[in-house]
Formats: structure tokens, C-alpha cells, sequence
């Protein structure tokens, strides 16, 4: 019997470090260990702050998906203060969130994930060449598109959150910006552009027809597009028997249920809600759905205490 201990990393390909030891028994891995060895300390970072310092500092903990910390620390503050959103400012902020999050997911798939395959040790694979052209880092034909693609997206967020990474457009009690006329006509067209980057590139068809299929046959016969590619190569090296887990998964979607509904509007071809909910007491009247709220008192004069007891990092279980 032959033992050894082999240390893998660290990768650091997007930030932050990921060591990983493995235990290795006669050639085969008898048992592996992840280990983050980068201390960051935002939490660490928080205590004794001003609550509303968690809306500048936790989104620094990615520049990738800075929204979602960005949302996290507001609903906590949120949370802890009794604040409530308005319907539409909700609506705002999921729509950032959204935004970013198809952003990140054609980021990860061309930039970060896709270059594995164009490596020389896959070079005897019929589709090698194709994944060459396309993915090589920095030089394949996908990059480019979908680099075009994300910035043309991520105008949205400039529109209605001012800039991006790290934008204070989300607040515990509502959003900054109310989205004028032009405004909504900008996000339609970034929105057609990017179904357009979609259906000609990625999926090779209409969106519908896509999220149409209705099983695993269906999907493992699309060859249309990037995806058509991807399943190819994934169905060659046997991707779906590698990284089984303990199957204990949670899942609570990226953005609040109760106006997931009314995003449809934002991504089909319906114009936006109107950008002025109906009249309350506690609403605004001249702000619209971008009606900020004074945080209630508690929070202003117990600080520390609601930064130690009620951390932001990662309050919110779906974001």
C-alpha cells in the first residue's frame, strides 16, 4: 500500500484562495479537504460601526457579485429596523439583483469555466478545436461576445443604480433612483439586446424553445449554440458522474417571491409597472418607488449593538 498526501492550490482564479489536501491510497483519492487559508474579517470589520456602514463595506467582499452583498446588508438593516420597502423600490432592487445575476452566470460560463476545456490535455477530443475558438482565455471568439454582451446588460444597473460594482442604490427602505420614461426604454432596449446575445450565441434559438425542453433526452440532444457545445463536451468527459454531493441542498431564489411575478414584465416585452405606487402614509410622495424611509431610531442610537447581534454578511438566506 502506497500513502501520500498531495496539496493542491491555491486557486485564486476569480479572488480569495481555496486550498485543497487529498489523501491518496494505492493511486486512488481515499478522502479530499477543502481549506480557505485568506483571513478577510468583514465581519470583524463591522462591529462597532454605524449599521448603515454595512451598506459601503460588505459589497466589497465581491467585486463580481457585489449586489447581493449589497441587497443582504440592506434587508438585514431592513430587518432590524423595522423599515419596509415600498412595492416598486422592491421591484427596483430585484431588478438590480437580476441583472447582476445573468451577468454572473454568462461571466462564470465564458470566462471562467469553458476555458478548462480548450487545454492541450483535452486535444484528442473531436470537439477540442471547436472549444479552442472559442474559449481559449483571452482569445477565444466567446470572450469577446459575451464581454460585449455583460457590459450591454450592466447598463442597466448604471441607469438605476448609478454605477457598478459596489452601487448604494439599494437602501433598507427603499432605492435612489425613481426610473424616468427614457429610463425604461434604455432597460427594454439592453434587455432585447441581451435575449438577442442569447438566442444567436448561447442557446442557438429562441429562449422559449429552450426553457421549453421537458427532459434529460431533450437537453442531451441540443446541439444548437454554445450550450449545444458545452452539453457535448460534458456528455464526452462525463461530467454529470463527476462531484456528487450529499444531495442537502437549499434554495431560496435570488429575489423576493412576491414580485417575481411582476419581473416578467421587466424581461418579456410588457413595459414596466408604473413608477408610482399608490399613496400611503408611509410613502413618499414625491420619490415614487425610490422613496427612502428614515431608518427608525433604534438603529441610529443602538449601533453597535445592532452591527454585533445582527451581522449583515450573509443575513438574508436567499441572496
Amino acid at each position: 500500500m502506497t500513502d501520500r498526501n498531495l496539496i493542491v492550490g491555491p486557486f485564486n482564479r476569480v479572488e480569495g484562495d481555496l486550498e485543497i489536501r487529498l489523501d491518496v491510497r494505492d493511486g486512488a483519492v481515499a478522502a479530499a479537504y477543502t481549506n480557505s487559508p485568506l483571513f478577510r474579517g468583514f465581519e470583524m470589520m463591522l462591529l462597532g460601526k454605524d449599521p448603515r456602514d454595512a451598506l459601503t463595506i460588505t459589497p466589497r467582499i465581491c467585486g463580481i457579485c457585489s449586489i447581493s452583498q449589497s441587497a443582504a446588508a440592506a434587508f438585514a438593516l431592513a430587518d432590524a429596523s423595522g423599515a419596509v420597502m415600498p412595492p416598486q423600490g422592491m421591484l427596483i432592487a430585484a431588478i438590480l439583483h437580476a441583472v447582476e445575476n445573468l451577468a454572473d452566470h454568462v461571466t462564470h460560463f465564458n470566462l471562467f469555466y469553458m476555458p478548462d476545456f480548450a487545454r492541450p490535455v483535452y486535444s484528442a477530443e473531436p470537439w477540442h478545436d471547436q472549444a479552442v475558438a472559442r474559449f481559449t482565455a483571452m482569445e477565444g471568439s466567446a470572450a469577446r461576445d459575451a464581454v460585449t454582451a455583460r457590459a450591454e446588460l450592466l447598463h442597466i444597473v448604471g441607469l438605476l443604480g448609478g454605477k457598478w460594482p459596489h452601487t448604494l442604490a439599494i437602501q433598507p427602505a427603499g432605492v435612489t433612483k425613481t426610473p424616468t420614461a427614457s429610463d425604461k426604454v434604455r432597460i427594454q432596449t439592453a434587455l432585447r439586446s441581451f435575449r438577442r446575445h442569447l438566442e444567436t450565441t448561447l442557446y442557438g434559438a429562441p429562449v422559449e424553445t429552450f426553457a421549453a425542453l421537458s427532459s434529460k433526452d431533450d437537453l442531451l440532444n441540443w446541439t444548437a449554440g454554445d450550450t449545444g457545445l458545452f452539453i457535448r463536451i460534458a456528455q464526452a468527459v462525463g461530467l454529470d458522474d463527476m462531484g456528487f454531493g450529499p444531495g442537502r441542498f437549499m434554495s431560496f431564489g435570488a429575489t423576493r417571491c412576491q414580485i417575481v411575478g411582476r419581473l416578467s414584465q421587466v424581461f418579456g416585452t410588457a413595459p414596466l409597472a408604473p413608477s408610482t405606487p399608490p399613496r400611503s402614509p408611509k410613502t413618499s410622495a414625491t420619490h415614487g418607488c425610490s422613496a427612502i424611509r428614515p431608518i427608525p431610531a433604534m438603529v441610529r442610537q443602538n449601533q453597535t449593538r445592532t452591527c454585533a447581534t445582527r451581522p449583515t454578511v450573509g443575513a438574508r438566506p436567499h441572496v
